[in-house]
């Protein structure tokens, strides 16, 4: 078997800002945060009231710009495109906001979460609303498949949840059971944003399956590093709320990497240990047995697979992008 290099000798690129990235396509996306504002409005003024706590159209729309980018970089950006960017991101809004009911979150985007504010049932309600507004958006389009690719990946999203639900506290959890888990509930709609694009510029098959690919790859290596850096992170710094997984018994890939060599009866006390441990030392434990390295180069196996499957997409600013944006994913952690 070969012998992997460590990551210490390997090198990675300075990861690019978000203006760097969004560049091509960063006038279009300030009419997607403006469609944004316009679809999360309501006749009642208590609705509108909760719905600034959403806070829509103030993150980064990274979703979005996949759409945008992925449009660019076959033709040029229409109007289609501008609305599907929108849809993509009233789904992930909503999925934002039945996760931190979920992980009891306090926090995101460094202001309080909707359910820190208004209560639990209060912010699943408007997650309800925005995945309405998203379907109800992609039927006035009335585009071919849109509507399909819009609900299948809504499903695989739902479906994703709940598997990781139902394996909570299962420490026979594998990397093929997690990577499947996180392939639904975060890489479908990362691969449907690029579909997407694709599609509202008529791509043809083979390079709408190429976007595909690429978007399920870059997806499948944002969760990975979304995961570690839960364990790594800092909530000032990241904007949210950290330390949910193992508090909730969620195996994410570090702690299934920690787990694989031991005994089942042995894997429950490390995990015992683990949620025992501060912050700092638990980090040191993952260190030493190298489980976050492992999981560091996963996701960047994920991130070069990407940028392999932009092969056949002809040269130019919106693929550059698409190439940066995956390498800079994969080195977040």
């Amino acid at each position: 078997m070969p012998v992997r290099k460590s990551r210490k000798s390997q090198t990675h690129p300075k990861p690019a800002g978000i203006s760097e990235l969004f560049a091509p396509v960063a006038e279009q996306l300030e009419l997607v945060r403006s469609q944004l504002v316009g679809r999360l409005t309501s006749r009642y003024d208590s609705v509108n009231h909760q719905m600034e706590s959403v806070g829509a159209g103030q993150g980064k729309l990274f979703r979005a710009a996949m759409v945008l980018l992925s449009g660019k970089a076959i033709g040029s950006i229409r109007h289609e495109h501008i609305e599907f960017a929108m849809m993509v991101e009233l789904v992930h809004t909503a999925t934002l906001l039945h996760d931190d009911v979920i992980d009891q979150a306090r926090t995101r985007r460094n202001q309080p979460t909707m359910n820190q504010l208004w209560g639990n049932t209060a912010a699943v309600l408007m997650g309800d609303f925005l995945l309405s507004r998203a379907f109800l958006a992609g039927a006035e389009l009335n585009i071919p498949r849109s509507g399909k690719i819009l609900s299948q990946t809504a499903e695989q999203i739902c479906q994703g949840e709940l598997l990781q639900n139902l394996r909570q506290g299962d420490v026979s959890l594998t990397e093929e059971d997690y990577l499947e888990i996180i392939e639904g509930k975060t890489a479908s709609l990362f691969s449907a944003a690029c579909v997407l694009g694709a599609l509202a510029s008529k791509a043809d098959p083979v390079l709408e399956d190429m976007l595909r690919e690429y978007g399920r790859c870059v997806g499948m290596a944002f969760q990975i590093t979304d995961d570690i850096l839960d364990i790594t992170g800092d909530d000032k710094h990241i904007g949210k709320t950290l330390g949910t997984d193992l508090g909730q018994n969620k195996l994410t890939l570090p702690l299934i990497y920690c787990l694989r060599k031991k005994r089942p009866a042995a894997r429950k006390t490390l995990i015992e240990s683990l949620s025992q441990m501060d912050k700092t030392s638990r980090i040191e434990q993952l260190q030493l047995n190298g489980s976050l390295d492992l999981a560091r180069e996963k996701a960047s196996d994920y991130a070069q697979i990407a940028v392999k499957a932009l092969g056949r997409l002809k040269p130019g600013t919106a693929r550059e992008s698409l190439e940066k944006i995956a390498l800079t994913v994969s080195s977040r952690s």
